[in-house]
């Protein structure tokens, strides 16, 4: 699922084992960075039921993306970042700040312009970071 969280700052959320049980990831928090976080399904179909996340929903700090795939019987909801179209595509990586996320998508999608998209992101958050650093390094 893909999750836009809206504020600036990063937010922790604690895991119950019901949310990690099934989850390839066993993590015992879910850390969403602002812009756009990719989580498994198992995890924020129990995660959403959390209040503090319900109250994000309903004001819309957090927003679920849906994103539409066009298929033979219509249109299917996709959580997968290989199926999404290259416009969707782009228009998550560039609402991406986890070079985790980014680096994950970009091993599991063989078009060779989003890899190149997912490559000039990740760039740009290397050197916004590193330029940050050299700032607080001449303070």
């Amino acid at each position: 699922m893909f999750i836009d969280w809206k504020n600036d700052r990063v937010k922790v959320i604690p895991l119950i084992a019901e949310a990690r049980k099934d989850a390839v990831d066993k993590k015992s928090t879910l850390i969403l960075l602002p812009g756009i976080n990719d989580i498994e399904d198992k995890i924020w179909e129990v995660v959403k039921e959390y209040s503090s996340i319900k109250r994000d929903l309903k004001v819309e700090s957090l927003i679920e993306v849906t994103v539409k795939k066009k298929t033979t019987n219509g249109l299917k909801i996709t959580t997968e970042f290989k199926e999404l179209s290259q416009i969707e595509a782009e228009k998550l990586v560039a609402k991406t700040v986890s070079i985790v996320t980014l680096k994950k998508w970009k091993k599991v999608d063989s078009r060779p312009d989003i890899r190149a998209t997912i490559q000039d992101r990740i760039k740009e958050i290397k050197n916004y970071n590193s330029k940050e650093n050299n700032m607080a390094n001449q303070d």
